[in-house]
């Protein structure tokens, strides 16, 4: 008799907190650059695109956990140091990323979030030109590179109705691109803009 009073009312919360999880799909642009490293001279914003599912998990009060999984289009626009290639260097790096987010809602449409992201690299290419201006694109070693990649992110958002939203984030990669490197560490760097949509 003791036991049934105590999980009752712990199933009656769990399936309140079930029927309040919100599931939903995002996608956006990303515009995301390599801190200037040791081979570089200068590193500028690349184009990117993000896209991806999330769920939005009451905690109490204001607060919601909103864990995400991502795939994440990052890299940079790179003068090459030694300028061996060219001057036009482009390194696409693409991940795919889990995002955890704490969301506080401060007023009932607009939240602010934050939270680390972890992710994993897909595939990572280059393009640059020839000293000849032909233009060439190459497949870049893993060997080189962490595949892992860990950040902090920070955002804010809006939704416009109960299903469609905007969002604002940006991370600061903590890790290293590279597995060896001697000189000042090279960390990706994202500025994400989105729209949301919540399924349910």
């Amino acid at each position: 008799m003791r036991f049934s009073k105590l999980i009752i009312p712990v199933l009656i919360v769990a399936a309140s907190t079930a029927k309040s999880q919100k599931f939903g799909i995002k996608a956006g642009a990303n515009f995301s650059n390599l801190s200037k490293g040791f081979d570089y001279m200068d590193t500028k914003v690349l184009v990117g695109a993000n896209a991806g599912v999330f769920a939005n998990i009451p905690i109490s009060g204001q607060f919601n956990f909103k864990p995400e999984i991502m795939y994440n289009g990052t890299g940079s626009k790179v003068e090459y140091a030694q300028n061996q290639v060219g001057n036009d260097y482009t390194r696409r790096l693409n991940y795919i990323s889990v995002p955890l987010m704490l969301e506080y809602r401060f007023i009932p449409k607009a939240f602010l979030e934050a939270g680390p992201q972890l992710s994993y690299m897909i595939s990572a290419k280059e393009k640059y030109t020839l000293l000849n201006g032909s233009e060439a694109t190459a497949t870049i070693s893993k060997d080189f590179l962490n595949q892992f990649d860990f950040g902090i992110g920070i955002g804010a958002g809006y939704y416009f109705t109960e299903k469609i939203g905007a969002n604002i984030r940006y991370v600061a990669g903590i890790t290293d691109i590279y597995k060896y490197n001697d000189g000042d560490a090279v960390r990706n760097n994202n500025i994400q803009l989105g729209l949301m949509y919540i399924i349910n």
